[in-house]
């Protein structure tokens, strides 16, 4: 596998993705602002830059970072394992600093399993240009058959959290790099905007489920009013 190439097959993604927008329709009904999810990710503001980001990368001091509740065995074992190590940050409960600057100060985030696999966490450290250490056994990653996800993240397996910092500083200078390009590369298939972007999170979900039109079987009752 080329771990430079950051899709598994950029020329059928781009050619599937330009058909599906000629042919599948979609319709966004509006929600309120006090739904749940609404607000889940990271509001966009203003873009860091990508030059401005591995500049960031060659002064972030921490090698790795970690926030977030304590709702699971893995959590709990990373906490126990890490939470007074000088180059590892991981912490629970409220920060005493930002969590932007924090994503901003570390080379690599943290992504550990809680009560659910899937959170934002990938997209705000790819946003903020901290390559993505996914820490849990038997997950199903977004965009997983679209993205080459070991070009810009890595994979670590729970029985390995002793390892963590073993594992990580086997990276070399020149490779962190590279993680770290690629992962500037895909944030904007993790971004969201309030009026969705060419290639952004919600064309990207679309496009997943275009690709599964063909799986997708509904009763055929379904659309039959009870009336």
């Amino acid at each position: 596998m080329n771990y430079n190439e950051v899709y598994h097959d950029r020329d059928i993604f781009v050619e599937d993705y330009k058909e599906m927008n000629r042919s599948f329709k979609i319709y966004v009904y509006p929600h309120r602002r006090n739904d749940p999810f609404a607000n889940v990710l990271l509001p966009m503001g203003s873009e860091p830059g990508v030059i401005m980001l591995v500049k960031v990368t060659l002064r972030r001091k921490k090698l790795a970072f970690f926030a977030g509740k304590i709702n699971s065995p893995v959590r709990e074992k990373l906490l126990q394992v890490w939470r007074n190590d000088t180059e590892i940050f991981a912490h629970s409960g409220r920060l005493k600093t930002p969590y932007a600057d924090e994503l901003l100060g570390s080379k690599f985030c943290l992504h550990v399993k809680g009560y659910e696999v899937n959170t934002a966490r990938i997209a705000d450290s790819l946003y903020y240009g901290c390559v993505p250490v996914i820490i849990a056994d038997y997950h199903d990653l977004p965009f997983a058959d679209i993205l080459n996800l070991k070009s810009f993240s890595i994979d670590v397996a729970t029985l390995d959290i002793p390892l963590l910092k073993k594992i990580l500083k086997r990276f070399s200078f020149e490779e962190y790099l590279m993680l770290q390009r690629n992962a500037l590369k895909v944030r904007k298939h993790f971004q969201w905007h309030l009026s969705p972007v060419d290639y952004d999170a919600f064309y990207m979900v679309m496009y997943e489920l275009w690709l599964r039109r063909s799986s997708v079987r509904l009763p055929s009752n379904a659309f039959v009013h009870p009336n």
